[in-house]
């Protein structure tokens, strides 16, 4: 947190950051954290995901999609993603 707050515009730092709050469950902060990072970086398809996925476990199901199709857009080849947006829609059909 520390190291963060001392270098608040280090995207590494920032992104590795964010999945360790993550993993921690400490999702809101979490989110924070990679929207940081891609300000920092908005092209990176790992953090998209990421953050993907946090909002998929947060209910969040409109932003996962946006941020799984921003993975796809920048890591067309990335099958993870493919099945997690596709799990997200299937989910969001099921409450519209």
């Amino acid at each position: 947190r520390e190291a963060v707050r001392l270098r608040p515009d280090d995207f590494d730092l920032r992104y590795n950051f964010a999945n360790l709050l993550a993993k921690g469950g400490k999702y809101d902060e979490a989110i924070s954290n990679y929207r940081r990072a891609l300000q920092l970086n908005p092209a990176e398809a790992d953090v998209h995901n990421n953050l993907a996925l946090v909002l998929y476990h947060t209910h969040l199901l409109d932003e996962s999609a946006y941020h799984f199709r921003e993975t796809l857009r920048y890591k067309p080849d990335y099958p993870f993603a493919l099945y997690r947006l596709g799990k997200v829609l299937a989910e969001k059909g099921k409450k519209e």
